[in-house]
Parts: C-alpha cells; sequence; structure tokens
C-alpha cells in the first residue's frame, strides 16, 4: 500500500491530522471526476463493492499515523471489510490494476502532489488553521 510521510518540522497537529484529512479530501474528489466510472466498475464485478462502499471505506477511521524517526508516516489500515478482502487489496487494486486492466496511479499521484506541494499546504494551513 502506498503511504504519504510528513517531516515532523512542520508540526505534530500538521502531520498527524491536517495532512490525513486533506489526503483524503483529494482522494475522494478524485474518485468523483468521469474518468474513474470504468475503474469503479471494475472495483464493483471484481469486489461487489461500489463507489459508496468505498467512500466509506476512505475515512479517517481508517487511516493510521505512525512516527518513524523524522517524519509521520501516513497510510490505511489493513483492515477486513468483507471475507479475504481487506481496503488495501482493494485501494492497491484501484491504483496498480492488474493483469485484466492498468490501474490509475490515483494514490501514487495524490502522494507525489502532497510531496510536491507540502510547504504551499503548510502555508495554507498555518493562515487559516483547520
Amino acid at each position: 500500500m502506498k503511504t504519504l510521510s510528513v517531516s515532523k518540522i512542520f508540526g505534530q497537529k500538521f502531520g498527524k491530522e491536517y495532512v490525513p484529512k486533506i489526503y483524503l479530501r483529494l482522494i475522494l474528489e478524485e474518485l468523483a471526476k468521469r474518468k474513474y466510472i470504468p475503474i469503479l466498475v471494475k472495483v464493483k464485478e471484481k469486489f461487489g463493492i461500489t463507489k459508496n462502499d468505498l467512500q466509506q471505506m476512505i475515512k479517517i477511521e481508517n487511516i493510521i499515523v505512525s512516527q518513524l524517526e523524522d517524519d509521520y508516516v501516513i497510510r490505511f489500515n489493513d483492515k477486513l471489510i468483507k471475507d479475504n478482502l481487506s481496503i488495501e487489496q482493494v485501494l492497491d487494486y484501484i491504483n496498480d490494476g492488474d493483469l485484466t486492466f492498468r490501474g490509475s496511479n490515483l494514490f501514487n499521484n495524490i502522494i507525489k502532489y502532497v510531496n510536491n506541494n507540502i510547504r504551499t499546504i503548510n502555508r495554507y494551513y498555518l493562515m487559516r488553521g483547520d
């Protein structure tokens, strides 16, 4: 599963609370775009999970933030959602695909976006707060 890491220099509240919220918001906004309809159809066919089910999985309660040396590491909990099916499997399928279709790189792109814009995100956070 793809993980996002944020330096501790930005502060504990920013790294542990604000960035996970931004990460989830970006994922949900991206999934709402029309270009993801074919992927959502494939997820429903393969796992029996609808877009609404997916939105229920992508929430703050399913995020784990750990501290590793000088970074906060943000990732999804590997919790089972159905018999022998975890959140991680579904999200990896969306991101990476399988032999029958190409994944969307959704999570890779969002992580790259956050990493490239972390200083700007931090400035907005400092100006606005939560």
